[in-house]
């Protein structure tokens, strides 16, 4: 304990991580006391109807905060879910969140000794190891860039370093969305087994949530997607007799929220240890199996499920580049099956018509493309959605029938081949459409009639542009395929 005690003295970790760096800037962790509460301090930036300010725990519920609003997409997503967290488990004690928080206010010290927040005290005893406190840039997705996350484009030594609700907010981004691979911890520590990590609960389940314009009230509105489902724990710090790489048992909602993905341990510097971070593998959520696959939207009923072709059970969706977001919440609104009730229409809120988010990391294993994000309303009238997204399909499948057949006939002729539009350049025009139906600002007949046009430009201008350099080869295709579709009639 000496040693534990002895890496938690007095230091800095750094400055604030916008801009400013070297040695002149530097401001103490501390603050002047032994520890950081979440509860008081300004860490969380949020936009509120008067402006922007930051806040603690306790001034974050404030009627008047519309949302989180640090700049980053993922820190938002994150910092949000933790707060539904708090929300789940205060209203289950009878408790506004303000209220809960005081209550539990100890529970919040990023620097406690003993029960630091989210982190595991263990690791202090492997802090002067050859490389296992590492600058906390390096464990910044904000900072890592396109690629493999072993190559950092901020180097170790860019003295880039973080203030002390920059470090909190780091600390809540990994927790939830730290990606799989190899970690950058020594092997002395806890041998071999958990230096290849798990992926962490919301990379694969990213964060659905629901949006009337007050962060309060939305956060309320969204806690009601749990139902009934078991409340669970709210994990506070490091499970005590757990070792990295163990695998925990959850138990309700709160676990899937609070799941402690990495273990961590922030460090402000001082004596033999700089400032830094250590990250390993932390608590591994289990890997369900298809007979107790029904418990996963029971656990973490806050994300975007969908069911593989020919199958009945909903499993949970990634984020992907090449995947709207939009339209997987799209097709979750129009759902009449979807768990949790996400489809059931809702009235308009005080400050507009609510709208469902989504916000995820776009990850496979150690390979990072970068925060999703996705908005839509509310639908009015699902079925009439229904409808309109079965259209839109229907127009993919003509676009990527006649550019595939393009493509095939100029795919000897260099460059042109590329130039061919896809349906993909319909999205936003299509995104438009489609939250205009859910409004009510476009009927599904008008909004069909716009699909079949968009589907017959989209493949015009591909005609168009093959026709330029091989004249003959689209009229081939031109013949095999029609150029305009006499789609079915819909009705309002």
């Amino acid at each position: 304990m000496a040693l534990a005690a002895s890496v938690w003295a007095s230091g800095t970790i750094g400055v604030d991580v916008y801009g400013a760096t070297g040695a002149n800037c530097v401001e103490s962790f501390s603050r002047g006391s032994a520890g950081y509460s979440l509860v008081s301090e300004p860490w969380l930036p949020v936009l509120t109807t008067s402006g922007m300010r930051s806040c603690g725990l306790s001034g974050v519920f404030d009627p008047d905060v519309i949302a989180i609003a640090t700049g980053d997409d993922l820190e938002d997503a994150a910092l949000t879910r933790l707060l539904l967290a708090i929300h789940i488990a205060a209203t289950e004690c009878g408790l506004v969140p303000q209220e809960w928080v005081d209550v539990h206010r100890s529970g919040f010290d990023l620097f406690d000794v003993h029960r630091p927040f989210w982190q595991n005290p263990g690791m202090a005893q492997f802090a002067k190891f050859p490389g296992a406190v590492r600058p906390l840039v390096s464990a910044s997705y904000r900072h890592a860039g396109r690629g493999s996350t072993a190559v950092n484009v901020w180097h170790n030594a860019s003295e880039l370093v973080f203030d002390s609700g920059a470090a909190a907010r780091l600390l809540v981004v990994r927790q939830q969305f730290s990606v799989g691979g190899k970690q950058p911890f020594t092997t002395a520590a806890y041998g071999s087994s958990p230096m290849s990590a798990k992926t962490s609960v919301a990379t694969i389940r990213p964060f659905l949530w629901l949006d009337d314009g007050r962060l309060a009230s939305s956060l309320a509105a969204t806690a009601a997607l749990s139902g009934t489902h078991p409340v669970g724990q709210f994990w506070f710090t490091w499970p005590r007799h757990a070792r990295p790489a163990d695998t925990g048992c959850p138990s309700g909602v709160l676990d899937g929220l609070t799941w402690q993905s990495r273990s961590m341990l922030l460090f402000r510097g001082g004596g033999d240890i700089g400032p830094g971070i250590m990250v390993c593998d932390g608590l591994r959520w289990p890997e369900f199996g298809d007979v107790d696959a029904p418990l996963e939207p029971v656990l973490v009923p806050h994300t975007i499920y969908c069911r593989p072709d020919g199958s009945d059970r909903y499993v949970p969706q990634r984020v992907h580049p090449e995947r709207p977001a939009w339209h997987q919440l799209a097709v979750m609104c129009a759902d009449p099956h979807y768990p949790g009730g996400q489809s059931v229409s809702r009235p308009t809120s005080p400050s507009g018509y609510p709208r469902w988010r989504l916000g995820g990391l776009g990850a496979y294993q150690a390979a990072i493309s970068g925060p999703i994000t996705a908005s839509f309303p509310v639908p009015a009238d699902p079925s009439g959605l229904r409808d309109v997204l079965t259209e839109m399909s229907l127009a993919y499948r003509r676009i990527g029938s006649v550019t595939a057949a393009l493509a095939k006939a100029v795919s000897g002729f260099a460059g042109y081949r590329a130039a061919i539009p896809s349906h993909t350049g319909c999205q936003a025009e299509l995104e438009v459409i489609a939250a205009d139906v859910a409004t009510g600002r476009l009927s599904p007949s008008h909004a069909v009639t716009l699909i079949e046009a968009i589907a017959d430009s989209t493949i015009s201008q591909a005609y168009q542009s093959v026709a330029q350099v091989r004249p003959v080869a689209a009229a081939r295709v031109a013949v095999q395929k029609p150029r305009h579709h006499a789609s079915k009639k819909h009705t309002t």
